[in-house]
This record gives structure tokens, C-alpha cells and sequence, in this order.
């Protein structure tokens, strides 16, 4: 069919419903405009469809027409308006012609004029490439004939302008019966919390006009919200995938050869679902298409208007179940204590579809005697109203504000004997239409003994409360550490099981101990602590208590009060605790003075602290009050209560004196100071000496001779001192000191020495020592030097050398160098070694100096020849930086140095927009830019090699914004077994700056090995050997300025046939007999395709033939031949691989039977005659 075009102008005639890509119309008036769904359309637009568009249009009564991609339609009033059926009467006659025709088989186009679809004579054309589908919108009829048409061809010229060929093209309509919307797609309702809902009606049509099958379907939730899943599980006999990589989209793709009535059925147990407990009801568009494998059907839409259920709040009283399962919480009154939450501080009020509540409940379900329900500071906006045991919260306000409302709500059991039953207190909250599930709030309540107590002192004499305070003085008498009119109550008990007194605060010599205890009562004491046990009546346990008391049994006692803690048990608990305090009142002891010796020398005075040893048991600070006078000295007291004694002018022996001390509290006593005077030694006298010798000669002094002892001690030397130019020891056999000057020291020495008596008598002298000079040798020190290939150098070989005697030097004689000549420098002395030509390494030579007093020495100079620097190599260096950021620049990976020696960066020029300097740790230029500073800057930087060669490149600063990372994109390329691949990957990356992308790296993939093109700089990935399949490696990018991204290359591989081996084959047969020849077991095929024979060719003594039922060839030898023959034989292994091998046929003889050939004779009656009957046989 052809779209005719007519005008018509203005007149609405339908409107868009569905369109992919762009699609655009243009009106008569020639404006054109892009369409959109839902726009309209009018009579005579031209509509045009992209390279990836097409479009779906509904017109008013009810038609629609479909146009594929690359396609253009005349929406004149053939395609727009009904028409009403011809029935096919006037074409009765062309029909039996043809059908005549047909059965006769002639060519039926020959009977009648070329259809519609053939050439027109319209003046304008429309060469769509595609498709267009016109369903008609009137009544159809059938002509009443039929024929079948199997093997006619159908050809057709250029279609002209003004027409579009239509291609039969798949079909769907989810909505066969239009029961929900007119047109091909479904209109669905979704209830939240409702099972997966078909996509499609029970009566969707799917159809494929010009073929049987169909190969793929594509089904896509275009707006996916969230919670929103397809579900597929109930497809069978397809494969099925489902991608929702996509934000908002999930696609459902299902493949296969399968009828339509199959595709139909998969696409229809399709079933949305959407899994939240408050879906959002943005209507759904599920976009439906099928595909012959060739081309996709026209797009059927699904919609699904979604409506969500309003959900009851939840409220959980414990939501980590710290204490009981599901939404319950379980807790515990103690009687006597505060109220407590009926829920946990973790309660949670929740409501999936609404953020408000309207009011809530709480009911004590099971009151008992004294139980008290109650709540505290509501929320703003919330009031409570509290009704026996039920408090109603109402007042619209947020989840937060009921479950602080809910957990203000308290329990409480005023009674002194409350009921041991669990309450039960069941809790609602409302949202306006719902009540949420009851939550339990289970409160185990438990009763509390009611302990005995307890009143040290009743009347409160000595101290309010249940308290005792009383004094215990040191020395004196235990105190009780109760008052005499002590009580003990116990308003459930008449009797106690214990008592627990504990002195806290123990302190030495501290006791507790008891004295007459009642029957029945028994005591456990120790230092700290008294338990009295026994049943026994409180009067008992009052008297028990009155016969516990507190000593102290030291001199000093602490002054600190006693704290004891004193408590009564009932048997079922302890009373509160009673506090006795005993107040301790120390009494002053005297302090102890404790006798002093001390001892001095005769005629020397000796100062005497007499208080370090002295103490006081209270720690008192002591003073000494008085002394009596020593008998053979003077005494004198210093300010801070120390003495100094002073025996008489030549006293020695013994002497002694008294003191008094005074603790300052009353306390006094004395003590004896006894003093040893001990006679004193006298010193000897040292005299000081002088010695010579000569310079380098070692001299033992006899020092000992003018010194003097006044007592006639025997003197030794006990210690020397060094001479300032000589070392000094002692002798160890004489005992006197021996002096050794410096190496060639003349002059004038000092040292002293040391004396001593043996009783501690000391003296010291100088000893001065003149030493004479003597000639000594010059010392020669060993040189090296350094000069260039083919250059002298003068070495000045004496700065090192030296002589004793400080003498002028001069080299007088010189040796000659093995690899170059050596003189003497007429004007400096100095040698000159003038080294071979071209010669570089290390020679030597030596030279002798002489210090003019007869003296030589002679030492050697090493020479090192290097050969001559080469200047290292600059290169050129740009990097990039982002604004205000500064960067480092590795700038020596690119130079070079001839001789390889290491570079480094001595110096950098400032660039025009930015400072430079060299990092002190890496040796590499910094550059900062200035700030703000966008642009190109340069600079300058200098490198040296180390032996003089310099020299200068520039560096070129790219400073940007933030470099954006390149986008690698995911590849795939093909090629054929055992053959490299080159795959260019960069067509399909970009970079957001713009930046020249590289491959840097690449994975080697699991069935195959990847490296990169030094000259494209692709990846060529090649195949493992014979490896066919799919592999898959990485690469990654990079832009230049440190941005990289990564993506796959899925290669596809694929299987070449290898071709078959062909084997020579022998075979033996006799004469004149055929023989068949298996020649395909010892054949063989790389792949193992079944191998067939092709071809033979001829013997040159007999015929070869093929076996049509074995395939063998069969050989059949020429008449009597005998002996050896061949031929050949061509397998191929049906993917067109063919080899050829020769048969060896050997042919062997047999006997053959002769041939008596019937013979004629003739003779006369009755005469024999021999007939010689051989020769023709």
C-alpha cells in the first residue's frame, strides 16, 4: 500500500501516543515542529522519522498508524479516514484469470496490471527505509477465492516519490479487546501490598505477518520508583535477563526462537510489583516491543496507576528487645521505689504512610490494691486525661512527640504489701484511621522486706539522728560504742539473726572487743570488725551491742575519729547503717635523746648536730633547752640547735658534755655527747728540680734526694704531671719520674710531682727539664694528583712534607712516571709530570727533598689522568599544575650525561607568572604559581655533571583548573583463531578538558596475551594457539595531566577450520579382481569434522571409482594387469578443507582358465581325420 497524499488544511485528525527518538512534522504552510506524546496532528502533515525514531499515531476514529526508523508518511485523507469496503464483485473475474493462471502455471502477471505496491507515477518520492504500518480503520473484506502462490516471485521497481513500500513488521497489542483503553496498550491498577500484576491482558496479540517466529522482546519500566521490581519468575521456554543498572529503569530482555503465541504468554506472566509498604502512585509506563530478529515491532505501552493503603502506625515498647520479644517490653517495680516508664528508653512509634498521630491509649489491665498509673510532661500540643487506670494521650503531633508522651506515662505501687501479680498494660496509638497493634508493657512487681532499725543513741544525747559520739583518751578505759538507751525496732520482726560492726578506718594499735555477751549471741572479733550471730530478741542484741567497745593501746594514738558502721539483719536484711564516731584524745609523751660520739683531729674544731638521732612518739619538733661544758674544750651553740667544740691547744684523747630536749608540750630529756681527739701527721717537703738532655732522649730525674720528711717518714712518688712538649712516667723499679721529650722538641720542659709520707703527709715540687737540639731527618708525605688527557701538571709536593727542625726543604731529584715524564720546575721547584699522549688512568713517579743539613726523604706521587668531560645534555620539559597549586618537576629522567655521570639541578631562573625553587630533598625545581594565575609560564634550570659540564633547557608550566578524569569506554572486536587483533580503543573515550588521551597499561586476558603498539599505541591482543571463544583484557587512560580511567575489550575469537590430513594407504588385490579401500581410519581432522572422499583420480592400470554407499574409493585393475599401481584420493571435512594422499594398490596374479575356442574341419565319408585343435585356443 501507498500513502496518496491530498491536502487538507487545519483539520485535527488524531494525536500522538507513542514516540522514540526524534520525529518531526512538517504542515503545509512548511513549518515544522518536533513531536512530543500526547501532541496533536493534522490533515496533510508529512511526518518524518530519525535514524533511531519512530512513532505511533491514534486518529479520531479510532485508526492508528505506525512508522519505523528513517521512514516519512502523508497523513492525507486515504491514511486518516474510514472508507467503507468494496465487495470485491468487480474483481471476481481478474481473480479466476489469475487463479487460472496459476493453476496452469503461467505467469499471473502476466493475466493483470502490477499492484499498487509497484511503480507509480507520483512526481515526489519517499524512499523510507523502514517500515510503515496502516491499520485500517473501516469493515474488511475477503475476496471468496484461494490459491496458493508458493513459488511466485515478487519484484518491484524504484518506488516514485510520493510513496513509502510497507514492510510487514511485528505486531503487539497488550489489549487485544481494547477492554481498558483503545489502541495497542494496557491500562493496569496496582494496590499497594497486591500480588505481581500482569503487564498485559489475558488476550494480548502478538503477531509476526511475515514470518512464523519472532527471536527477542524488550519490556522497560521507564519510571521506576522505588520498591518497583518486574517479576519474571513465571517465564519458561525464553531466556530471560534483567538490567536495572539504570537510575528509574529496569529492562527485562527476553530472547529466543519461540512463536509469538510463546512471546505472548512470557510477556504476559511479566508481573509488576511494587514491594514498599507506601508506594509512590506516580503512574508507572512499561514500554513493550517484540522483534522478528530484523526489525522491532511498534512500542506497546503498559500503564499502571499505583494507589497505596493507608497503613496502621506500629508502636514497639522495647524496639532492641533488650528485654522481651516483638513490640512488648518487660520491666520490674521494687516496692518502696520511684515510679517507672511503662516503656523502654529505645520505644519506637513508627507509621510508614503518615508522620503524625491522632491520639493514643494506655490501659492497666489488671489493677491491684495501690497500683498508680500516671503520666508526666506531655509534648506541646498533647493533653492526657487520666481515668482509673486508663490514660488516653490525644492531640494531632509528630511520631517523636507520642513516643516521649508514651514514655512520660509511669507505674507505681504506693501499698507496703503490693501484689506479687504481673500488670498487664496494653498500649494503642491511632493515626485518625487505624489503631496500631497492642503493645504489652508486662511490670513484674516485687515486694521488699521491711528491715530492722536502729538508734545508737535514742534520746539523741550526744548526737541527732540514728548516731553515737563519744571520747576515748589515751590510756584510759575502753569506751562502748553504743549509749546506754540504744533501740533496736523491726516493724515485721521481733527478733534479729546478726549484727555487722566494721571500723572503717582502722588505725595502729586501734581494737575493737567485747565483754559479756547475752545467751545465745556469740561474737566473731577482729581488730576491724565484730559480727554478733544468734536468733535472739532485739532487747538481747540492744544489750549485745552495749558490750562492744573501742581501745587504743598506743602512747600515740591518731587523733583521727573512729568512724563504725554498725547494722542489725533481720534475717531478711540489713538496716540502715548506724554511725558511732569515737573521738580519740591523745596524751603528750617525752621525747628520746639518744647519746652522740663524734670525733676530730687534734687542734681542729668539729661542729656536732645532736638532734639527728634524737625523736619524739608524737612527731613533735624538738629543741635543745640546755648543755653542761666539756672538760677539755669550749662549747658554743649555733641558731639552729647544733654545737661546735673546740679542744684545747694540743689536747688529744677523749672529752664529753650533756644536752637537754625539749618537745615543746612538757616533754624533756638528756643525752651525752663523748668527742674523740686524735692526734695530726706533718707533712714532708718537697723541692723543685732541674734536669737536661737531648732533643728525642728520655732522662730519669732523682727528685727524691733534696726532699725532707720532719718526722723521718720515708718518702715516695705518688703522681707525676705531663711536660706541656714531653710525656712523663714513673719508674717503676727506682720509683722515680722519666721525662721523654716530644719528637724533635728543643727547649725549656716543666712537670711537677707528688710526694707523700705514708701517714697521709703530702707535698709537690717542679722538676724543669732543658732539652738540647739534634739534626732531624725532613719527612716526606706521598702525593696525588690530578690532571686531563694531554695535560702537564705542576705538583706542589711540599705543603705536606715537614721537618723537625722547621729547615727549608727543596726537591732535589726526581724519578720517571711510567706512563709520562717527570721534571723539575726551574722557577717553582716543584715537579712537572707531563703525561704520555692520549694516555688517561693512574702512573706515579717519586721525588726526594733535602732540608740542607744533610737530611732527605723521598716519597711518591700517584697521578690520575681522566680523560676530558663531555657537558651533559638539557632537554626540554612541560608539566601541568592547577590554579594556586605548586608542582614538582622531575626534570633529569630526560637529560643525559656522555661519560654517565649523575646530574643534578644547581641552579633556575624565576618564571614571568610564578616562583621557583629547588626542594632541598629531592634536588628538583618547584614551581608556584602566582595566585590565581591561569596560563603558560616558563623557566629556566641548570644541571651539572659533577666534573664541570653545565647546562640549560626550559621548563613549560600548563597551570589550569582541576584536571576532569577521561572517560574510558567499554570496547569489543573480533578476529579469527591464531590471529593478532589491533584494537582501537580511544574512538570511543572522550575527556571532559579535552586532553590527548594515551594507553598506558593493559591486563593480559585469561586466553590470550596483550601488549600495546609502540607506533599506534592501541592494544594488540593476541589469541592464545588455537584458542576460539570470547576473552576479555583491560586498558587504562590517561590525559597528560594525571587523570586516568580504565574500561574492558571483550574480544570475540573466532574458530578457523583447520584443514584435514590425508594419509598414503596400501592395499593388495589379485588380478582382474576390484578391490574397495578404506582410506579414512588413518586420516585425520584437527577439529575432528567427520571427513568424506571427494575425488580420486585414475590409475594408469586401472579405474577408480567412489562407493556411493561406503564412500571408499574402489579400484578396479585393468584386464590381466599385474603389479603396482596408484591413484589419488581428495577428504574434505565440510568446513572446506581438503588434503590429498596417494593409495598404493599392489595387484597380484592368479591362474587364468583357458579358452578353447570351437573349431571347423572337414574330411570325406568314412576317413578319420586329426583336427590340430590348440592353435586357436
Amino acid at each position: 500500500m501507498a500513502i496518496q497524499a491530498t491536502q487538507t488544511t487545519g483539520q485535527v485528525i488524531g494525536f500522538v501516543r507513542q514516540v522514540i527518538g526524534e520525529v518531526k512534522a512538517t504542515g503545509s504552510d512548511g513549518v515544522t515542529r518536533i513531536l512530543q506524546v500526547g501532541d496533536l496532528v493534522f490533515a496533510d502533515e508529512q511526518i518524518a522519522t530519525g535514524e533511531l525514531g519512530s512513532i505511533e499515531i491514534v486518529f479520531n476514529d479510532g485508526g492508528n498508524l505506525t512508522l519505523g526508523r528513517n521512514s516519512q508518511g502523508l497523513l492525507d485523507a486515504d491514511v486518516y479516514q474510514t472508507t467503507t469496503p468494496e465487495d470485491g464483485s468487480e474483481y471476481a473475474a481478474s481473480i479466476d484469470a489469475i487463479q487460472q493462471a496459476i493453476l496452469l502455471g503461467e505467469d499471473p502477471t502476466a493475466i493483470q496490471e502490477a499492484p499498487a505496491a509497484g511503480p507509480g507515477d507520483s512526481p515526489t518520492g519517499n524512499e523510507g527505509s523502514s517500515f510503515v504500518t496502516v491499520e485500517r480503520t473501516g469493515a474488511q473484506t475477503t475476496p471468496e477465492s484461494g490459491f496458493e502462490t508458493a513459488g511466485l516471485t515478487i519484484s518491484f521497481a524504484q518506488s516514485d516519490e510520493s510513496s513509502t513500500i510497507i514492510d510487514l513488521l511485528p505486531t503487539i497489542d497488550l489489549d487485544g479487546d481494547d477492554n481498558s483503553q483503545v489502541g495497542v496498550g494496557y491500562l493496569s491498577h496496582f494496590t499497594e501490598n497486591g500480588d505481581p500484576l500482569p503487564i498485559a491482558d489475558a488476550d494480548i496479540q502478538v503477531s509476526n505477518p511475515d514470518g512464523t517466529v519472532l527471536e527477542s522482546a524488550r519490556i522497560v519500566l521507564t519510571n521506576a520508583q522505588f520498591g518497583d521490581q518486574l517479576d519474571v519468575s513465571a517465564i519458561t521456554g525464553l531466556n530471560v535477563e534483567v538490567d536495572s543498572s539504570v537510575p528509574g529503569v529496569i529492562t527485562v530482555l527476553l530472547s529466543g526462537t519461540a512463536t509469538p503465541q510463546v512471546y505472548a504468554q512470557a510477556i504476559r506472566d511479566i508481573g509488576f510489583i511494587n514491594t514498599t509498604d507506601n508506594p509512590d502512585e506516580t503512574p508507572r509506563i512499561i514500554e513493550v516491543t517484540v522483534n522478528d530478529g530484523e526489525f522491532d515491532s511498534n512500542t506497546a505501552v503498559t500503564t499502571i496507576t499505583v494507589q497505596a493503603v493507608n497503613d496502621p502506625p506500629v508502636i514497639d515498647l522495647d524496639s532492641n528487645d533488650s528485654t522481651d520479644s516483638g513490640y512488648d517490653y518487660l520491666t520490674t517495680f521494687t516496692e518502696g521505689e520511684s515510679a517507672i516508664s511503662i516503656a523502654d528508653f529505645d520505644a519506637a512509634v513508627s507509621d510508614v504512610d503518615d508522620e503524625t498521630l491522632q491520639s493514643a491509649t494506655v490501659t492497666l489491665t489488671n489493677p491491684q490494691s495501690g497500683d498508680v498509673l500516671a503520666f508526666g510532661n506531655m509534648p506541646a500540643g498533647l493533653s492526657a486525661v487520666v481515668d482509673g487506670h486508663t490514660i488516653t494521650i490525644s492531640g494531632e503531633a509528630s511520631l517523636a512527640d507520642y513516643q516521649s508522651a508514651i514514655q512520660a506515662i509511669t507505674f507505681e505501687n504506693t501499698s507496703q504489701n503490693p501484689s506479687p501479680e504481673t500488670r498487664l498494660i496494653q498500649v494503642t496509638v491511632n493515626d485518625g484511621e487505624l489503631d496500631s497493634d497492642i503493645a504489652v508493657a508486662r511490670i513484674e512487681v516485687v515486694g521488699v522486706n521491711d528491715v530492722a532499725a536502729i538508734d545508737l543513741d535514742s534520746d539523741d544525747s550526744s548526737a541527732p539522728g540514728n548516731g553515737y559520739e563519744t571520747t576515748f583518751i589515751e590510756d584510759g578505759s575502753a569506751v562502748s560504742i553504743v549509749d546506754e538507751d540504744v533501740v533496736i525496732t523491726d516493724v515485721d520482726d521481733t527478733n534479729i539473726e546478726s549484727a555487722t560492726i566494721i571500723l572503717t578506718n582502722h588505725q595502729s594499735f586501734d581494737q575493737l572487743i567485747v565483754r559479756g555477751l547475752p545467751i545465745g549471741i556469740t561474737a566473731t572479733v577482729d581488730d576491724i570488725s565484730v559480727t554478733l550471730t544468734g536468733t535472739a530478741s532485739l532487747a538481747d542484741y540492744e544489750q549485745a551491742l552495749q558490750a562492744i567497745h573501742f581501745v587504743n593501746t598506743s602512747d600515740y594514738p591518731q587523733t583521727v575519729d573512729r568512724i563504725i558502721n554498725i547494722t542489725v539483719n533481720d534475717g531478711d536484711g540489713n538496716s540502715d547503717t548506724a554511725v558511732s564516731i569515737i573521738h580519740v584524745i591523745p596524751v603528750n609523751d617525752p621525747p628520746d635523746a639518744e647519746n652522740d660520739i663524734v670525733a676530730t683531729q687534734e687542734n681542729t674544731p668539729v661542729g656536732i648536730f645532736v638532734l639527728g638521732n634524737d625523736s619524739d612518739p608524737e612527731g613533735d619538733r624538738l629543741l635543745v633547752t640546755g648543755n653542761t661544758q666539756p672538760s677539755n674544750g669550749t662549747l658554743v651553740q649555733n641558731s639552729n640547735g647544733s654545737y661546735q667544740y673546740t679542744p684545747n691547744a694540743g689536747f688529744t684523747g677523749t672529752d664529753s658534755f650533756t644536752y637537754t630536749v625539749s618537745d615543746g608540750n612538757g616533754g624533756f630529756d638528756t643525752a651525752t655527747v663523748m668527742i674523740a681527739v686524735a692526734g695530726v701527721n706533718d707533712g714532708p717537703v718537697a723541692i723543685g728540680d732541674s734536669a737536661s738532655t737531648n732533643e728525642n732522649t728520655p732522662i730519669t730525674i732523682d727528685v727524691l734526694t733534696n726532699d725532707s720528711d720532719p718526722e723521718g717518714d720515708v718518702l715516695s712518688i705518688t703522681s707525676v704531671t705531663q711536660g706541656t712538649n714531653g710525656s712523663v712516667t714513673i719508674d717503676p723499679v727506682t720509683g722515680n719520674p722519666i721525662y721523654t721529650p716530644a719528637p724533635t722538641f728543643t727547649g725549656i720542659d716543666t712537670f711537677t710531682y707528688t710526694i707523700i709520707d705514708g701517714n697521709g703527709g703530702t707535698d709537690t715540687a717542679t722538676v724543669t727539664v732543658t732539652v738540647g737540639g739534634v739534626n732531624d731527618a725532613p719527612v716526606a708525605i706521598d702525593d696525588t694528583v690530578g690532571t686531563n688527557e694531554d695535560t702537564p701538571v705542576t705538583v706542589d709536593v711540599l705543603p705536606n712534607d715537614s721537618d723537625p727542625d722547621g729547615d727549608t726543604l727543596t726537591v732535589t731529584t726526581v724519578t720517571q712516571g711510567t706512563n709520562g715524564s717527570v721534571a723539575i720546575d726551574p722557577v717553582s721547584g716543584n715537579p712537572i709530570y707531563t703525561p704520555n699522549a692520549d694516555f688517561n688512568g693512574t702512573d706515579t713517579f717519586t721525588y726526594t727533598i733535602d732540608d740542607g743539613n744533610g737530611g732527605t726523604d723521598t716519597a711518591t706521587v700517584t697521578v690520575t689522568v681522566g680523560a676530558v668531560n663531555d657537558a651533559p645534555v638539557a632537554v626540554d620539559d612541560s608539566i601541568g599544575t592547577d590554579v594556586d597549586v605548586p608542582v614538582t618537576v622531575n626534570v633529569l629522567p630526560n637529560d643525559s650525561d656522555p661519560d654517565g655521570d649523575a646530574l643534578t639541578v644547581i641552579a633556575i631562573t624565576q618564571g614571568s607568572n610564578g616562583s621557583v625553587t629547588i626542594d632541598p630533598i629531592s634536588g628538583n625545581p618547584v614551581y608556584t604559581p602566582n595566585t590565581n594565575f591561569i596560563g603558560t609560564d616558563t623557566f629556566t634550570y641548570t644541571i651539572d655533571d659533577g666534573n664541570g659540564g653545565t647546562d640549560t633547557a626550559t621548563v613549560t608550566v600548563n597551570v589550569g583548573g582541576v584536571n576532569d578524569a577521561p572517560i574510558a569506554t567499554d570496547d569489543a572486536a573480533g578476529t579469527n583463531e591464531d590471529t593478532p587483533v589491533t584494537v582501537e580503543v580511544l574512538p570511543n573515550d572522550s575527556d571532559p578538558d579535552g586532553d590527548t588521551l594515551t594507553v598506558t597499561a593493559v591486563t593480559q586476558g585469561a586466553n590470550g596475551s596483550v601488549s600495546i603498539d609502540p607506533v599506534t599505541g592501541n592494544p594488540v591482543y593476541t589469541p592464545d594457539p588455537d584458542f576460539n571463544g570470547t576473552d576479555t583484557f583491560t586498558y587504562t587512560i590517561d590525559d597528560g595531566n594525571g587523570g586516568t580511567d580504565t574500561a574492558t575489550v571483550t574480544v570475540t575469537v573466532g574458530a578457523v577450520n583447520d584443514a584435514p590430513i590425508a594419509t598414503d594407504d596400501t592395499v593388495g588385490t589379485n588380478e582382474d579382481t576390484p578391490v574397495t579401500v578404506d582410506v579414512l581410519p588413518n586420516d585425520s581432522d584437527p577439529d575432528g569434522d567427520a571427513l568424506t572422499v571427494i575425488a580420486i583420480t585414475q590409475g594408469s592400470n586401472g579405474s577408480v571409482t567412489i562407493d556411493p554407499i561406503s564412500g571408499n574409493p574402489v579400484y578396479t585393475p585393468n584386464t590381466n594387469f599385474i603389479g603396482t599401481d596408484t591413484f589419488t584420493y581428495t577428504i574434505d571435512d565440510g568446513n572446506g578443507g581438503t588434503d590429498t594422499a596417494t593409495v598404493t594398490v599392489t595387484v597380484g596374479a592368479v591362474n587364468d582358465v583357458p579358452i578353447a575356442t570351437d573349431d571347423t574341419v572337414g574330411t570325406n565319408e568314412d576317413t578319420p581325420v586329426t583336427v590340430d585343435v590348440l592353435p586357436n585356443d
